[in-house]
């Protein structure tokens, strides 16, 4: 059995500078699935509801058994609260920009929205998967891409997991999941963005195959890498 557990970089620069950026390309055969630590090829239609559980592990051995659903308008509130929280514990504000509950609210309805729960139904985690429509939140626009190719392209938005919680792998997980979904969408491209200094983050989207196109400044001014990779046919 694999355990999910998000690893660290020693050298940050290497991934921020350009060309020369290393990429750890995603494991091969790895895809979503709801077997103890597995990721495997799912069947799923676009818009098919997300209901699962899934145990994570971290490297101390320590398991964690989630449920993995669609979230709901009525828990928007836990939602922004759970985003306070990690917030409030990131010294730089630059690290960081908040996902509006605007934000939040519209993807409800219009992306996939879902989160990590505990038995209790506690969220701990919750991601964004933007759809394939026209917003000034799809990141291909900030690309400069023709209209049409940018309506192909699947935009991973805002994902938060809550303190307690992290070192499971809960946001890689999230990230391989996501490229199943944008894959059942038709998506032929999928885009992130990070942080330069933004370890943990940047970890995860590399070790998915993830690779740096750009780097500008977004949302304000702050600095940002906007990420690329292929959407993956299911083998």
């Amino acid at each position: 059995m694999v355990c999910v557990c998000v690893s660290t970089i020693q050298n940050p620069a290497r991934f921020v500078n350009g060309p020369g950026a290393q990429v750890f390309p995603a494991k091969s055969g790895l895809r979503r699935g709801w077997e103890y630590g597995t990721l495997v090829c799912s069947n799923a239609k676009e818009g098919a509801a997300i209901n699962h559980e899934h145990t994570f592990c971290r490297k101390d051995g320590s398991r964690l058994t989630l449920t993995v659903r669609d979230c709901v308008p009525e828990e928007v509130d836990a939602i922004m609260a759970m985003q306070d929280r990690v917030a409030a514990l990131i010294p730089d504000p630059a690290l960081y920009v908040y996902t509006s509950r605007e934000d939040v609210a519209e993807s409800m309805t219009e992306d996939y929205s879902f989160g990590a729960y505990l038995p209790d139904g506690t969220i701990v985690a919750y991601t964004i998967l933007l759809k394939l429509r026209d917003t000034p939140r799809n990141l291909a626009h900030k690309l400069g891409y023709a209209p049409d190719y940018a309506l192909r392209c699947a935009t991973a938005d805002g994902t938060w997991v809550d303190p307690d919680y992290r070192g499971y792998g809960i946001q890689y997980y999230f990230s391989r999941l996501k490229d199943d979904l944008a894959r059942d969408m038709g998506a032929l491209e999928l885009l992130a963005c990070t942080a330069p200094n933004n370890i943990g983050s940047l970890t995860s989207l590399t070790r998915n195959g993830y690779r740096i196109v750009d780097r500008q400044p977004l949302y304000g001014g702050y600095d940002r890498l906007i990420l690329s990779k292929k959407a993956e046919p299911c083998l």
